[in-house]
């Protein structure tokens, strides 16, 4: 199933370091770099548009958790 984005609350807290990290060790490459909200930083890997449905895992790295959304 193809990874549509990555996604770190910001109450985590979550460095720039760690996110890319994140990516790098699972093979993720952004389309656009990150879009910081007020509670979140998201990393989209896959157009959105491309699917009709999604779902959610959480997994964690570094003792965080991060939520992996899939395009389905």
């Amino acid at each position: 199933m193809p990874v549509q984005s990555i996604v770190f609350e910001r109450r985590d807290k979550w460095t720039m370091p760690q996110m890319r990290q994140f990516l790098r060790d699972n093979n993720l490459k952004d389309m656009k770099g990150v879009h910081a909200t007020n509670t979140q930083y998201r990393w989209r890997i896959t157009n959105p548009d491309q699917y009709k449905k999604f779902i959610s895992h959480k997994v964690n790295f570094l003792n965080k958790p991060v939520q992996i959304v899939i395009g389905i």
